[in-house]
């Protein structure tokens, strides 16, 4: 089991969920600030207006901590040609679900400067992706 240390102050995220018999069948976050730090328990107040205080275990709690510098240099990664992609989503506004797609990066298209699409190959065809719904899996080396 991990240990954090809590500040008061802190932005918490406290999980919940439904458990039945097999186990945990759905969870749920809710995210709360600590007015208190207790041995044990956390006082927190929900981020709403007017929400009174309420105590919670330590144990389904996780601090968010977030620092100025993480924010100014977080991005996500941008697929170059041959790195491999994923993709989710509808490639055609009449698909009734979606895909997965898996590939490389085989072909970029620029419109304006900035890229719109990208060709990507996967297994025995090419698959037109938007460009920026592609999560780089790994950079080709």
């Amino acid at each position: 089991m991990v240990h954090y240390e809590f500040i008061k102050g802190d932005k918490v995220a406290i999980s919940g969920g439904i458990v039945d018999t097999t186990g945990v069948i759905q969870t749920a976050v809710t995210i709360c600030t600590v007015e208190e730090v207790g041995e044990q328990d956390l006082l927190v107040r929900f981020d709403r207006a007017g929400s009174p205080t309420q105590i919670v275990p330590k144990t389904v709690c996780t601090p968010i901590r977030v620092t100025a510098p993480d924010l100014e240099k977080s991005y996500a990664l941008r697929p170059c040609l041959g790195d491999m992609v994923f993709y989710k989503g509808k490639i055609n506004w009449r698909d009734k679900e979606e895909s997965s797609i898996a590939g490389t990066v085989y072909e970029i298209k620029y419109r304006d400067g900035n890229a719109v699409t990208a060709n990507v190959h996967t297994g025995t065809e090419m698959q037109e992706l938007p460009f920026d719904q592609l999560m780089v899996l790994q950079t080709k080396k």
